[in-house]
């Protein structure tokens, strides 16, 4: 099954998020990480299903979500949504191999169909300023990683890994994702998202893995504005 945002990302996912399958998106603060994943969201409560939404930045925009719906604050697909915040990247283990186990059962989360992390460098960050980052590094690729992507194919839902970039003096090395390859392994799909133009609300969202190598490279540019991502869309 495929979750459509119902946005101009979509283009690059053959129509939207794929079940059984992690979809790693990442890109600066401001480029519509977390608005693509509450289009998805609502997209997915609208089907009938339910959303576990990891939200480990402690940021999750109430405000944004019913700007998504419209402007009207709709209970029953607020419902179908759960908000979990790991506050430790120990603790954002012990939620994914959880995840792994019960899919949503843990939760009380029936007929779960998308998880979002919102995003997965957060701790992970943090974790490295406490410990070695070769021994966090292994153990988000070697335990978090693969709790995910069993999750995905055991209980058949789309995985939404929203993740930050790295800062640094080299310009060789902005936009690089935080944890660098360890995510990009396991995802099947891994869109980066910049900002064009900041005044104008232009973005664009660029495919760097997916399943048909010949789409790598395409582009989908959308405005980013105060109702979520519209259009317009340009493919190259």
């Amino acid at each position: 099954m495929r979750i459509p945002s119902r946005t101009p990302i979509d283009a690059l996912l053959n129509g939207g998020l794929q079940t059984g399958l992690l979809t790693h998106v990442y890109g600066p603060a401001g480029s519509g990480k977390t608005t693509f994943a509450l289009h998805s969201s609502v997209s997915t409560a609208e089907l009938g299903h339910c959303i576990l939404y990891f939200d480990a930045e402690y940021t999750f925009p109430v405000n944004r979500l019913v700007q998504v719906l419209g402007g009207g604050k709709n209970d029953s697909l607020f419902n179908r949504i759960r908000i979990i915040r790991p506050d430790s990247f120990q603790e954002q283990r012990d939620l994914f191999i959880e995840l792994k186990e019960s899919g949503g059962k843990a939760w009380k989360v029936p007929d779960l169909a998308l998880v979002v992390v919102d995003t997965i460098g957060c701790n992970y960050r943090l974790e490295t300023a406490r410990r070695p980052q070769g021994r966090v590094f292994r153990e988000l690729i070697e335990e978090q990683m693969p709790a995910l992507l069993r999750a995905a194919r055991k209980f058949d839902i789309a995985i939404l890994i929203l993740n930050q970039v790295t800062s640094s003096l080299s310009s060789t090395e902005d936009n690089r994702p935080v944890g660098g390859d360890a995510i990009s392994r396991y995802a099947k799909y891994e869109i980066r998202l910049e900002i064009e133009e900041k005044e104008t609300g232009m973005r664009c969202a660029t495919i760097e893995k997916t399943p048909k190598h010949v789409q790598v490279g395409r582009k989908a540019r959308y405005v980013l504005t105060s109702t979520g991502i519209t259009q317009p869309v340009l493919l190259v």
